[in-house]
This record gives structure tokens, sequence and C-alpha cells, in this order.
């Protein structure tokens, strides 16, 4: 019989050896096997690890705020290297079921890197003094020396939950974790160890609460303890740090008693209790803490409550709001009535600052999520808003499957195709990528006149789609554009090199291309109950079977690969339904809201909101996932989008979406992008 590892406690830097005669036994509560021993600490073990503490306090006060969380941003790194050991650990001395430990790992290091941002956040004050001239300046200290007592149920992440707050602010800790499941405290204390971080931040004492404890909250030196547990407990440490005047933050239990008016046995059904509790958190919380994560530094320059109800305001979408105001505000996870969750909406949705950010975000979200790649295909569209009143012009990035939205414009339905509103944006587009980036732009044939030029001014490739009376000239005199489908077939054919437009001061010099697809055999079919349109149907059918006549600037590609680059087109189409449709998408089609700024604000929302479902369905794919949601076994084809995965993934397993990094996927996503695009 193998004898169970003694553990030692983590004091000034070093682990130290237990010299006492007394063990505390922990017990895997499945087997009621003892997994190992830890030392039944005394108050002494808490003084010497208080005063290391006390020691490096100063010191690590003196160290710049984004120093402290590079220190954080090691020990996240470090934790999810170790995270399939870590989780066992916590399987095995806590009960929880694999998934649950695997997601308090990923959620602790995810929480560590979230404290690491504010070092850069947390801010002085500058008051106004009575006295004319004078300003008061008011900055933030650190309190010094603090404790943390931990309860057994969420024991890892709360080690993170008091630790990080406490160094990002220049404090010190000691941490004692619960003597029911101290091995996974052991395991973050050999991360600690293994980075180098300085000797006396960090201190892990082990015991029981009424001897180590007691000595935490009742030392002088400490300045702050934070306890999570019982209320008797806390009533305990209350009245101990209360003799010195100790400031005391407690998180205590109780605080949600659940009667149920059927239940009539006096059996308390702790499984529905549970459910009821914690189903919408658990199902939520995964995909905010991947709006969190990723868009962090993208809304950075944005004051912070404009930042959190943002990401709050994707997350609802996400998880099944429409993009209408009250639809909004009643998918909002908190406490609050639904009247001020709406209200906070409606704020969010109105507020000038955020409206005049906007084009700011879009050119942050275009920079990281084009970072990176050496060649980049743009697609750029107009589409209308709220019955056509207002009209929004488009550029997003062309994928596998559907396109990833980067930057929109709002304005008044009078400005639709306006050259200067083309000029504006375009500028606003270039800003974004580096130098030396290939850009392919692809429109359809709403584009012309002065596009072309400012596309070339840029030195970008374009690849557009000629209609209607346009006409050009390969050498063989000029010809309308309507009269080429005599000359198309299905194999793609180049026309030659010439002009289009016969206006001398509107031609432009480039290439054609002609093709036309085989028939589909499409039929139109409606339900009794739906309304015909015989023009819009008839006009539908005409375009449909109408040639593709492609004008380029490129000599690049040959005809078909041409063709091919056109036909990815249709994705930004995709993105206008899934933003606007109210069966298949976010249902913007029912806002109701008639100012561009509210407008503009929305849109940034379905922008985020797509990009986060993007990417997380790209990285479920990545790993396989998609095979389980399936209604079929098809194998070597995309059977449902990568939007519909991250939908089905949110609705039936939201946990997974812990396991995933969106910065990882977006990696992923720019190395393979070249070879993705280019695929004939």
């Amino acid at each position: 019989m193998s004898v169970p590892v003694q553990h030692p406690m983590y004091i000034d830097g070093q682990f130290v050896t237990w010299r006492g005669d007394a063990w505390i036994d922990v017990v895997n509560p499945a087997t009621e096997a003892v997994i190992s021993r830890i030392p039944d600490g005394q108050a002494e073990d808490a003084r010497k690890a208080i005063d290391a503490a006390e020691r490096a306090q100063p010191e690590w006060e003196a160290l710049p705020a984004i120093e402290r969380a590079s220190w954080l941003r090691k020990i996240s790194a470090g934790i999810r290297e170790r995270a399939s050991e870590i989780s066992a650990l916590i399987v095995e001395e806590g009960g929880k079921i694999q998934q649950l430990a695997e997601v308090e790992v990923a959620f602790t290091a995810d929480y560590i890197d979230y404290m690491a941002e504010w070092a850069r956040r947390y801010e002085g004050e500058i008051i106004q003094s009575d006295r004319p001239g004078e300003n008061i300046l008011l900055f933030k200290r650190a309190l010094g020396v603090t404790t943390g007592i931990l309860p057994w149920n969420f024991p890892f992440f709360l080690i993170a939950r008091k630790m990080a707050p406490a160094l990002l602010t220049g404090n010190t800790i000691v941490i004692k974790p619960s003597e029911f499941t101290p091995n996974n405290a052991i395991a973050f204390a050999k991360i600690v160890d293994e980075i180098g971080l300085p000797r006396g931040v960090f201190n892990l004492v082990l015991g029981r609460g009424e001897t180590v404890g007691q000595e935490l909250a009742g030392n002088p030196k400490v300045a702050m303890v934070s306890m999570t547990g019982s209320v008797s407990a806390g009533e305990k440490i209350m009245a101990t740090a209360a003799k010195n005047i100790t400031k005391v933050c407690l998180e205590l239990g109780g605080k949600a008693p659940e009667e149920s008016p059927e239940n009539k046995t006096g059996i308390v059904r702790c499984d529905l209790i549970d459910c009821a509790n914690n189903f919408k958190e658990i199902t939520t919380m995964p995909a905010r803490s991947l709006c969190q994560n990723f868009l962090n530094n993208i809304l950075a320059p944005l004051h912070l409550y404009r930042q959190k109800s943002l990401i709050d305001a994707t997350n609802a979408v996400i998880n099944g709001a429409s993009l209408t105001l009250t639809s909004i505000g009643r998918h909002l996870t908190g406490t609050a009535s639904v009247k001020n969750k709406i209200k906070r909406v409606d704020r969010l949705l109105g507020n000038r600052h955020l409206q005049n950010e906007v084009s700011t975000i879009f050119q942050r979200i275009t920079q990281k999520i084009t970072r990176g790649m050496s060649r980049v295909v743009i697609l750029i569209d107009w589409s209308a808003y709220h019955a056509s009143r207002f009209q929004l012009l488009r550029a997003s990035l062309a994928c596998d499957g559907r396109s990833l939205p980067l930057m929109s414009c709002v304005v008044p339905s009078s400005q639709t195709a306006n050259a200067d509103v083309h000029e504006r944006f375009l500028e606003s587009l270039a800003e974004c990528f580096s130098p030396g980036t290939d850009v392919i732009v692809i429109t359809d044939a709403g584009f012309q006149g002065r596009w072309f030029q400012q596309l070339r001014s840029r030195g970008w490739t374009y690849i557009c789609r000629v209609l209607g009376n346009h006409y050009y000239n390969v050498g063989n005199g000029w010809e309308k554009v309507s009269d080429s489908g005599t000359k198309a077939s299905t194999t793609a054919i180049y026309l030659g090199e010439g002009l289009l437009g016969r206006d001398k001061n509107a031609q432009h010099e480039g290439h054609f291309y002609l093709y036309k697809s085989k028939p589909k055999g499409r039929r139109f079919k409606r339900s009794k109950e739906r309304a015909t349109r015989p023009s819009v149907t008839a006009k539908a059918r005409t375009a449909g079977k109408s040639p593709w006549f492609i004008f380029t600037n490129s000599t690049e590609f040959s005809p078909k690969q041409v063709m091919k680059l056109y036909s990815r087109r249709m994705q930004i189409e995709q993105n206008f339904r899934d933003e606007k449709n109210p069966r298949w998408g976010f249902g913007l089609r029912f806002g109701a809201s008639h100012s561009s700024g509210r407008v503009t604000v929305l849109s940034l929302i379905a922008t985020l909101a797509s990009i986060i479902m993007w990417l997380s369905g790209f990285s479920l794919e990545n790993k396989g996932i998609h095979h389980k949601y399936q209604a079929n076994t098809v194998k070597h084809r995309r059977v449902i989008s990568l939007l519909k995965l991250a939908e089905n993934v949110i609705r039936h397993s939201p946990l997974i979406l812990n396991t995933l990094s969106l910065d990882a996927g977006l990696k992923v996503l720019q190395q393979r992008y070249t070879n993705m695009i280019m695929v004939y």
C-alpha cells in the first residue's frame, strides 16, 4: 500500500517541510481513500508567513503596475500548461465531475489575465480644490499584507479571486486553503515557485480555521482579510479582526434559500435547486468570458462602463437576443429588474461618446483580424436598413464559408453610392492594413464611376461586375455589356485588355472576363399563404440568368481564378441576412431605432457577435466537435455553418466554450488564410 504524499507549506519563496507531528488526512470523497496529508499548522506558521509578506510588500508595491501584471500573466500561463494535472486534483479531492473541474481551471487562468488588464485601468483622481488655481491629486496606495481564507467548493478559482487583485494593486498575500481541498493549492504554489515570483509576495499556509485562520484574521500586521465560507466562520473572522480594526471582506453562504410549495415531504431537492439557480449563469458565463477575453484590447480606448455594457449586449445577442433594444435588455444577465436592463441598453445605444467611437472600434477590429496576413480579400457592398431609411456600407473579409464583418458605415439613404462616402470609408479601411499588404476588393455592379480610381490610387486590386448599358472596348470597337451574353459559356474566358466607358472623362483601363454558369434547375415555389411579387421574381430570375461580366485591374489570375474569387462576393450577402433576418439571423429588421447613431451601435453589436460566433465555430470545427452536431455522418464537406455550430454548442453544451481561445483560433486563421481563400 502506497504512503500518501505529505505536503509542505510555501513561505517566503520556498517550500517549508513540516517538523510537527500532527497531520490532516485529505480524503477522496468518492472512495474515502486518503490521497495526501497536510500539516496541522499552528499560529506560529501563519505568523512566519505574515512576516515574510510584510518584508516583501514595500519592494513589490514599488514595481510598476504593468510589471506586476506581467507576473500574473506568467501564473496564468503556468496554469494552462498544467491544466489537466490541476483539474485531476480537483476531481480527486473535491468530487467534482471532470468537465466542471476543467471549467474551473480554465476560468481561473482567464480571470487572472482579466485582472492583469487592470494594470492600465485603475487610476487616481483629480479633484478641484476650493481655492483657485489649485487641484487635489488623489492616488491609490496598497493596503499592505492581505490574507485569504478559502472554502472547499471552488478551491482553485478562489485562490485567484483573492490573489490577483491583491498582487496587482501592490499588496502581498497569505492564502489558507480548506483542509478538505488543499492539493490544488499546492499545485498553484508550485507554479508560483517555478516562475520565480519574488519571495514573500505569495505564501501558502496549511491547517485548520480555528488555529491558522484565526491568526490570519487577528494578526495586527494584516491590513485586510478576505474570507469565503459559512456564516458561522464569517462571524468568528469578523470578531477576531475587529480587535485590530482590520478591514474584512466576507462572502458567506446561506443567502439564497429555496422552498418548493409542491414539496410537502420536507425532502430538499438539491438537484432542482442547483439547476434553478445556476442554469442561466452556467450557459451564459462561458460566452461572456469569450467576449471579454477577445474584445479586451479592441475596446481598450472606451470608458470602462461602456466596455462592460457593450460586452454584455454582445453576449446577450450571442445567447439568443434579437437586435432590438427590448430584446437585448431582456437577455442581459444580472439581478436588476428587466425594466432597468432595458433602460441600460437604451442608454448604451444613445450614448454619443460610443457613437463617436464606433469607427475607431471597427478599425481596431480590422487591424486585429488582418494582422499578419500578406493578402486580404475584402468584400464591399451596400444594404438597406430599417425599410430603406438608412443604408449600410460594409467591408467584410472573405473566408471559407461566411465572411467576417470588419467595418460598417450607416448613412441616410440619400447618400447611397456617394463618392465622398466611398472615399472616407476606403481611407478608414486603408489605415488598418500593414504596408505591403496585398488588398483585393470584390464588389457587385453597384460600384462604378470614381470607385475604380479610388481603389487604383491605393494600389489595390479590384474585381467588379459590370451590368447594363455600359460600353467596353477591347480593340474591336465599342460594345454594349448587355450584348456580351452571346459570347458567354460555362467556361470562363478572357476577353482582353481595354477601356470601360465611352466618356473620356470617366474611362478606366482594365481587363475583361466573361462567364455564364450552368442552369441550376431551380423552380420558383411559394406557399399559398405567401403574397406574390411578380416583378421582383422576374427581376431576380433575369439577374440570375445574366452572365458575369467582370472588370479587373489585375493580370495575376486566370479566368477561372477570377470567377472563383468573384463567387465569394455572396458571402457578404450572407452577412446581411445573418444580421437582419428574424428567422435565420439576429433580427435587426424588427429594430425601431430612428437615428443613424443608434443603428450604428446596433450594427457594431451585430459585428462583434458575428465575429465571436464565427471564431468560436472555427475553433470548434478545428477540434472536430462539429460532427456531434450534424444530422448525418458526412465528413468530406461542411454540413452546418460555423455560426450555426457555435449557436448549437451555446445552446446544448456551453461549458465547451471554456476550452476555447479565440485568439488562438484567430492565429490559426491568419496562418491558413492565403491557402484558404485562394483555393480554386
